[in-house]
């Protein structure tokens, strides 16, 4: 939500004032605008542009107040998700309100992905329109959650967006940092929520809190990148670790030789025996 986002704006302004002078950067709202990001070395006229509203998810309104962790449970196959479904939003002498449920869950599952679908669609033009620039890029996505199936047969499954998305990544050179604002809390304690038992409303919140960090997971794994989850305050720690990164690291490289530059793919695997280090690799390359 939009609200929700806020904080972290606010805490990404404080990064990009950070910045080295010759680094450069860019501010890309997607999916509702071209993928094509004015870089530049003015770091203050990006932080400006970050003024005003960004973000939205919007929460469906259908016959029965389905939470996302229960629409991937139900297509998952879960037949007691089903019916505990049923006994919360049906007549008990309804016969037919369980087959109803599973396909309002279908019908939810196809929303969501075509959704998920068009927000990776245009990740994915970003990184390619920046693999036109020389040299390592790093992409800071923010976000309030991308859901995604936890569990084998659920829906909405992005798995082959992340895929095409970390081939992207790899052709591009560019390795992302994954902020989610985690908004579990604040709705788990929020007074607008429906009235339910508190340990279903705790368990339910927590279930699609862990669904929708689910995508932003698998997103930052394809792409080589890191997840930062933030569920309290600002955000400041996780844009002061991306800061920390970038301003020190070591950057290890590969040479191809004349057989490898045939435009296959190729897996990649770095490790360090250096004790509390973190390597940061994309999964594979495509030598060309």
């Amino acid at each position: 939500a939009t609200g929700a986002m806020r904080p972290a704006l606010l805490a990404a302004q404080r990064f990009l004032r950070n910045l080295r002078p010759a680094d450069m950067a860019g501010v890309y709202r997607f999916p509702y605008e071209p993928p094509q990001v004015d870089i530049t070395h003015d770091h203050e006229a990006v932080a400006r542009s970050l003024d005003g509203p960004h973000g939205r998810r919007e929460d469906r309104i259908d016959a029965f107040a389905l939470r996302p962790s229960e629409i991937i449970d139900i297509t998952a196959g879960d037949n007691d998700v089903v019916q505990r479904v049923a006994r919360r939003e049906c007549s008990p002498d309804d016969g037919n309100c369980p087959g109803i449920i599973r396909s309002e869950a279908s019908m939810a599952a196809a929303y969501y992905e075509t959704d998920a679908a068009q927000r990776l669609y245009s990740l994915g033009a970003l990184i390619q329109d920046l693999g036109r620039l020389p040299g390592h890029k790093n992409v800071i996505l923010i976000s309030g959650g991308l859901l995604a199936t936890n569990r084998v047969g659920g829906r909405p499954d992005v798995r082959g967006f992340m895929t095409r998305l970390g081939e992207q990544a790899a052709r591009a050179n560019v390795t992302t940092y994954v902020l989610h604002m985690d908004d579990t809390f604040n709705e788990l304690t929020s007074v607008a929520r429906p009235p339910r038992r508190p340990t279903d409303q705790a368990n339910s919140l927590m279930a699609d809190g862990q669904a929708f960090a689910s995508g932003l997971e698998n997103l930052a794994g394809e792409t080589g990148g890191v997840y930062l989850a933030t569920r309290a305050g600002t955000g400041d720690l996780a844009f002061g670790r991306v800061l920390k990164e970038t301003l020190a690291y070591y950057l290890v490289g590969v040479e191809p030789g004349p057989e490898d530059l045939d435009g296959r793919k190729l897996m990649v695997e770095v490790k360090t025996r250096a004790k509390g280090a973190t390597v940061r690799a994309l999964r594979e390359v495509i030598a060309r």
